[in-house]
Formats: C-alpha cells, sequence, structure tokens
C-alpha cells in the first residue's frame, strides 16, 4: 500500500495536532524509506512499482548473495573444422566431436561480470570401441583472455577425464572444474578449452555439449 495523506489539504497555522494524528506520522515514517542513511527494510507483503514511466536505478542492483547454474549453448571458436565438427544429424542440439585426436575445442562462456564464479563443466562421452582406455585422457581448461589485448591472461582451472574404465568413457558423464573463487572481470572473455584423447588406445569421435557454470551472484552489473 502506499503511505496515505493522513491531512487532505494540509495543516493550518497553529492547528492543534491530537495524539492520534501525530501516531499516523510516527508509524508512516516507520514505513518510509531512508535516502539518506539507508538501513534494512523487512517486507511484509510484495512491493509493486506501478505505472508507465521508468524506474532509474543510479547504482549498482544489489541481490542477497544466492548461487546458480546456468546451461550454455555449445559453440566453438578458433577450431579448424579438420580438429571438431558439430553434429550435422540434429539441428540445434549443439554437440560437437572431435576428427583429430589430441586437438582443442574452444568454447565462449558468457559470465555475468561481477559474479564469483565456483564451477565449469561440459557433458562428454568417449567414442565407443575402445579396447581400453586412452593413454592420455581428454582434459578440460577454463582459460582467462585480456579483451584489449586478446591473449591469455590465465587458466583458473583444469581436470582430466577420470573415468575407471571404458564402459564409464563410453557413457555420458560430466568433466568439471570446482573449487573455483574467481570473480568475473569486464576486461576480460573466458573459454572452456576441450583436450581429445591422444596416445595410445586413442579414437576420434568423442562428443561434447552443454557447457555450464556456478557462480554466486551478489549483484546486477551493466558496466
Amino acid at each position: 500500500m502506499s503511505i496515505p495523506d493522513i491531512q487532505s489539504g494540509g495543516f493550518a497555522n497553529k492547528q492543534v495536532l491530537p495524539s492520534s494524528v501525530m501516531n499516523l506520522v510516527r508509524n508512516y515514517l516507520q514505513r518510509a524509506l531512508d535516502g539518506v542513511d539507508g538501513g534494512d527494510y523487512t517486507l511484509t507483503s510484495k512491493l509493486r512499482l506501478l505505472g508507465t514511466d521508468k524506474f532509474e536505478l543510479g547504482g549498482q542492483l544489489l541481490y542477497s548473495a544466492r548461487s546458480v547454474t546456468r546451461n550454455l549453448p555449445m559453440r566453438a571458436e578458433g577450431v579448424s573444422s579438420s580438429d571438431w565438427t558439430f553434429d550435422p544429424t540434429v539441428a540445434g542440439v549443439g554437440k560437437a566431436y572431435n576428427l583429430t585426436v589430441g586437438a582443442s575445442l574452444y568454447v565462449p562462456l558468457a559470465l555475468p561480470v561481477d559474479s564469483v564464479l565456483t564451477a565449469v563443466s561440459v557433458r562428454f562421452r568417449g567414442a565407443s570401441g575402445h579396447g581400453a582406455l586412452p593413454a592420455v585422457m581428454p582434459q578440460i581448461s577454463l582459460l582467462r583472455y585480456d579483451s584489449a589485448a586478446a591473449t591469455l591472461t590465465s587458466t583458473l582451472g583444469s581436470t582430466t577425464d577420470a573415468s575407471a574404465s571404458t564402459g564409464v568413457f563410453e557413457a555420458a558423464h560430466t568433466l568439471a572444474i570446482s573449487g573455483l573463487s574467481h570473480t568475473v572481470d569486464a576486461a576480460s572473455y573466458y573459454m572452456l578449452r576441450i583436450i581429445a584423447e591422444s596416445g595410445v588406445n586413442s579414437a576420434t569421435h568423442a562428443t561434447a555439449w552443454s557447457p555450464s557454470f556456478t557462480a554466486t551472484i551478489t549483484r546486477q552489473n551493466e558496466s
């Protein structure tokens, strides 16, 4: 509800203010927002902003900290078509598979600025027909680049496929980098690098799809 006008037309000069009026003033002042000192306010019902005009926010929109996981479309950049390609039989699914052992696939990640990134992952399945596990198992790495210079700044984490058998490796499973604590920087961009298996017992046509990230979000920052 909006704060009502407790005295229609305003108060007259030297008008006596009874306790009932002053108590209304006190009651509604306690509901008002302090634009100078701020403070904490507990909503006991839904707060709605109605009308056709816009709501302007000079600073950043802050949230109570919450962890969110978001799935992203599988895309690739800077990859030779002879190394990795996309499944041509299922339109829109976005499954990539390798044509060369040991080849790298670079997947761009659209991450919310100022969020704290805690994990990234991708779904993966080795090609069928392995007699034994590859000597060099697939690996994923999270790469951070400087946007202005387009140069690699750091590798934030990596993990190697830990499948214990060919049956596990050739079934759908998740490759994940966890335990991260990186604040996403507006001056950087991020890539998930997937390196295909190589060495003895390696094969082509492993499949990767559905990259995702988990981050703690406390604000909406469009700066």
